[in-house]
């Protein structure tokens, strides 16, 4: 039996069940429907808040709020490649793992990729700066983490399809895989690994 606290109170369930629970929600090692269950379930979220967002709003600030908060995904990304997963055993054990079978659809679980998305950046900003502020950011935010999936997926698993970036973005990525781990976190984008002096070109 498993027993997790919330609060004051107590949810119970059996080892199998929990068991079940972990393989389909929250285990890194997942089937393809729930690796690429991102892509169906993040864009009509962006939507929404697209919607909602840019509702009897001034255009120009909303979009500015959508591309800032995309920027800022692009340093969330570094930020938490470089020192969560790789320095945080909660995270980098399961990162590790993405390492050594980087074959393997190893990534995180929409679930719990939703939860931390939601606790950690739409309520401090909903709570902080307001709605509008919150669901345009947001939806800039997001776009910028389902792409990162997709890219992230792209440089292991396709090819560059012919474009520049894409060839740049596989070999940068390949550098961190197959050379030293401490360089080259971003993988949208290498303006961070440059700004903050981790940016390597060849695999040493």
């Amino acid at each position: 039996m498993t027993t997790i606290e919330f609060g004051e109170k107590t949810l119970r369930l059996s080892s199998r069940l929990w068991q079940w629970l972990y393989d389909k929600f929250l285990s890194p090692h997942m089937s393809p429907v729930l690796f690429f269950l991102d892509f169906a379930v993040y864009p009509p979220i962006i939507v929404a808040f697209l919607f909602f967002g840019l509702k009897n709003q001034p255009i120009l600030s909303s979009v500015a709020l959508v591309a800032s908060g995309y920027i800022i995904w692009t340093l969330a990304e570094y930020l938490v490649h470089r020192f969560v997963l790789h320095h945080i055993p909660l995270f980098s054990k399961m990162h590790f793992e993405h390492h050594e079978e980087s074959l393997e659809l190893i990534g995180t679980p929409t679930l719990m990729s939703l939860f931390f998305l939601t606790v950690v950046v739409l309520m401090p900003l909903y709570y902080f700066a307001g709605i509008h502020i919150a669901l345009c950011s947001m939806a800039g935010f997001l776009t910028g983490y389902i792409s990162y999936v997709w890219v992230h997926f792209a440089v292991h698993h396709k090819g560059s399809g012919g474009f520049k970036f894409m060839r740049k973005l596989k070999r940068q990525h390949a550098v961190h895989h197959h050379g030293t781990s401490e360089y080259n976190f971003g993988v949208t984008t290498d303006i961070w690994d440059k700004i903050f002096g981790t940016k390597r070109e060849k695999i040493n």
